[in-house]
């Protein structure tokens, strides 16, 4: 018997080598796909909606005027509910905000834009209670802020005080923003 290399065997091995190169260059182009995904990215994107927490400080709380952001409250058994922007206010505190000056005096301003003198103090080390005293014409307000804490640019805090205007007692749970911030729906007290 007798071998010999014929047309058909010759078409069969240039196929081969054909078929190896397209393979080959598939296989490359994926590589390349693949080495264009970057790990170093998403590391970059988790650091930045990494926040700390700040402490309450003196440079801190005297920086800037803070205005309310969200409030949410009983006074004298009737709830209220007031968020900067919302639509279901019960009341508005949108011109209200307070003023903290660093030798613990400071200014209330009130919705009517009314600004009363006031002092104010920390009454623990760690700075999570504080105390502001505001001597309205109807009578003396000391208002207590309890669980301080600053969190996405916003103070939060538990407060109650004693409403001589009618002797309403008024507890409630509020954020307040610097007053030139814009309003930042995404901070609420429910997150």
């Amino acid at each position: 018997m007798k071998f010999s290399i014929g047309l058909p065997l010759i078409a069969i091995v240039c196929m081969l080598a054909v078929f190896q190169v397209s393979v080959s260059s598939c296989g490359k182009d994926e590589t390349i796909k693949y080495d264009t995904v970057t790990v170093r990215d998403t590391l970059i994107v988790r650091d930045t909606i990494t926040l700390k927490d700040t402490a309450i400080t003196l440079e801190l709380i005297t920086s800037t005027p803070w205005k309310l952001q969200e409030i949410r409250g009983v006074n004298d058994n009737t709830p209220y509910y007031y968020l900067r922007g919302g639509s279901s206010n019960t009341q508005s505190f949108d011109h209200e905000y307070i003023t903290f000056k660093t030798d613990m005096t400071g200014v209330y301003t009130d919705e009517g834009g009314t600004g009363t003198p006031m002092t104010w103090k920390f009454v623990n080390a760690a700075k999570t209670i504080m105390t502001y005293t505001i001597p309205f014409p109807s009578g003396t307000v000391v208002d207590t802020l309890e669980h301080l804490t600053y969190k996405n640019g916003g103070i939060r805090y538990g407060e109650y005080f004693y409403d001589p205007n009618g002797g309403r007692h008024v507890h409630s749970e509020a954020i307040r923003i610097p007053k030139n911030a814009t309003s930042n729906i995404n901070l609420r007290l429910d997150q």
